[in-house]
């Protein structure tokens, strides 16, 4: 049987051996919370212009962030793979409709007034044309068809930061 020391002992390096291994687990966390890992793709959005955008390139979607006239800032995802943006059959759970040329009217990355986000493939018909349009807003102008898809993101003053997992 242990002895009433021997027992307050063991509880104590018990205890130190907890609170060492939370430290080591959290500690590196809090040091480097304000650092942006260098995985993450950042836009600074000081220089999108009223009517601007700019396309992130990612590894399995392509982000679009633009800044519409009236100033505010959009984000948004959409899948990419095998040189097509896929766009949602009715909802982002399923995206299936590839489209080689997609994105937001544009004049050399100035957007056109009263323009959408669409695909520009002409094989598509007058349906597919309006059901996969969006405002710069990213609301859906058709009456089937979800609204575009926020990219995961934060602010950090003018710059977005894109997390690398979507």
């Amino acid at each position: 049987m242990m002895n009433r020391r021997t027992v307050q002992r063991l509880i104590m390096f018990l205890s130190f051996v907890a609170i060492i291994s939370v430290v080591a687990i959290y500690y590196p966390d809090v040091i480097f919370k304000d650092e942006v890992p260098a995985t993450h793709d950042r836009v600074d959005v000081s220089k999108l212009k009223p009517g601007s955008f700019v396309e992130v390139k990612r590894d399995s979607s392509h982000v679009f962030v633009l800044r519409d006239f009236a100033g505010a800032i959009h984000i948004f995802t959409i899948p990419f793979w095998d040189g097509a943006y896929w766009l949602p059959e009715f909802d982002w759970t399923h995206p299936a409709v590839p489209c080689a040329i997609f994105g937001p009217d544009n004049n050399d990355g100035t957007l056109v007034i009263d323009g959408r986000f669409r695909c520009r493939e002409p094989d598509h018909g007058e349906f597919f044309r309006r059901e996969h349009s969006w405002t710069y807003a990213g609301e859906n102008k058709g009456y089937r068809t979800v609204d575009l898809k926020t990219a995961k993101h934060e602010i950090d003053e003018n710059v977005v930061v894109l997390p690398r997992a979507e």
